[in-house]
């Protein structure tokens, strides 16, 4: 490699390059840049405060790994961003702490673009999110950032259709379509939820168990998605391109989410934020006024259709990331499969930083930004689940005891299913009853009846 290949970089590309192939191994590579940026009279051996001023021009990296380190939303990496800006804007003005001001801002924003963006990765990722607001119900301003992610969209562009309820996927779809009629609107959609768990008992309704399994399928950004209704109407949405906020306290996070829900995939396509502590401040905020200014800015942004890609220092280090993923192995299998979902998140949200600057190619400012709130996610899907598998799975072996007890202490398999077929998917109750087996909580018989077979289960003590 020679000093061309170095020449457009700034110091701060070239050090977090130079970072880079030194944790890859790349010993010629390193020798190289560190050749080069010596000749520039660059620091080419920074302390981790150094290494901020170069890289970001802000606070200490300590200070970001901190805030990582005690689930604190990293807002040092969003100084100079139209993030940071918004944050800033409200600083002692309201008790929304910055992790829900970025929440709502990025769903607003998401909503607003659609499908008119996207980064190639080999493939298209359009940039909508999941988010999810965790707090204590009455202190933590939940709803207050759900409705102003409304208001957000509803300044910038009223033809989005903006849902406050989804009783069932038809009924959401009907709504959606009707919308998009009205204003012969592209398949933009924002669903805003105050109280998540509200969608999440409809969805354990018989007649309505599809809610999840929907949003699930339609957060891929499928080329259209349609549904039939009764009497056979059948809903058609073509480029459907769906972003959600909504809240939820934490005691219900256990109480609502199943472990089906992890498997299906559902519970890795959100992006949660826990409420900080802002301390008591009047809300002085005049909802018109406090938003004018970052509608005026989005709206100046160019709005035609996008593809961005990696600039060329920026796409060696998201293949290095990319990489290491692969080696972020999870204790906790739920955990894990949150961790593989960074995949398509981090590169999304890197797209967002890039439109927000009016960017041409996604940066190193860009990637480092969406790299550092991938990180923020993540070590609160660890904070929220890490105990989650082993309580649910307590709480699912007494579903088993109390079934078996209203049976009289033994059951057929078939009468198992039928009590616990609402509670529990069948792939996951014969892996608690084989668990349960192994533990010898129950026992296990295989009764011959004829010519067929059955097996019964039965308590070997009383389940208390």
């Amino acid at each position: 490699m020679t000093f061309a290949d170095y020449s457009h970089l700034t110091e701060a590309q070239a050090t977090m390059l130079l970072i880079e192939k030194k944790n890859s191994s790349d010993l010629d590579g390193y020798t190289s840049l560190k050749f080069y940026m010596s000749g520039k009279g660059w620091n080419v051996d920074p302390t981790d405060k150094q290494f901020a001023d170069i890289v970001t021009g802000k606070d200490s990296v300590d200070m970001c790994k901190e805030q990582l380190d005690k689930c604190q939303f990293p807002t040092l990496m969003l100084r100079g961003t139209l993030f940071g800006d918004y944050i800033e804007s409200y600083k002692d003005k309201n008790e929304t702490c910055s992790a829900f001001h970025f929440a709502e801002l990025l769903t607003a924003t998401s909503a607003l673009v659609g499908k008119n963006i996207a980064i190639d990765v080999g493939y298209h990722l359009y940039p909508n999110f999941y988010s999810v607001l965790v707090g204590d119900p009455g202190i933590s301003r939940k709803t207050f950032s759900v409705r102003r992610a409304e208001r957000l969209v509803k300044a910038s562009d009223y033809t989005v259709p903006i849902e406050t309820d989804i009783a069932s996927a038809e009924g959401f779809m009907e709504s959606w379509a009707d919308v998009i009629g009205e204003h012969d609107s592209d398949g933009r959609a924002l669903l805003s939820l105050s109280e998540l768990q509200r969608m999440l008992i409809v969805n354990q309704r018989k007649g309505t168990s599809n809610i999840l399994p929907f949003l699930t399928d339609i957060y891929d950004n499928p080329p259209e998605v349609s549904r039939k209704k009764a009497g056979k109407v059948r809903i058609e949405i073509e480029d459907p391109f769906l972003t959600m906020i909504a809240g939820i306290t934490p005691g219900l996070l256990e109480k609502h989410f199943t472990h089906d829900d992890f498997s299906s995939g559902f519970i890795s396509r959100l992006n949660f934020y826990i409420a900080e502590p802002t301390g008591r401040h009047p809300i002085l905020e005049k909802p018109g006024e406090a938003l004018k200014p970052i509608t005026d800015r989005l709206a100046k942004l160019t709005t035609g259709k996008r593809i961005y890609t990696f600039d060329t220092q920026t796409e060696k280090i998201y293949r290095l990331w990319y990489k290491k993923l692969d080696h972020l192995k999870e204790p906790n299998e739920l955990i894990q499969q949150c961790s593989v979902r960074l995949e398509i998140q981090v590169p999304k949200l890197a797209c967002i930083f890039c439109w927000m600057r009016d960017g041409t190619n996604i940066n190193a400012d860009d990637w480092m930004a969406a790299e550092t709130i991938g990180a923020y996610w993540m070590d609160v899907n660890r904070m929220l689940f890490s105990d989650f598998a082993a309580n649910h799975k307590v709480r699912e072996q007494n579903m088993v005891v109390e079934a078996l007890k209203k049976l009289g202490g033994s059951a057929t398999s078939t009468q198992l299913s039928e009590i616990l077929k609402r509670k529990m998917e069948s792939k996951r109750r014969n892996e608690i009853l084989q668990a349960m087996w192994v533990d010898e909580t129950i026992q296990r018989d295989v009764v011959d009846t004829g010519g067929r077979t059955k097996t019964v289960y039965r308590l070997l003590s009383d389940g208390s």
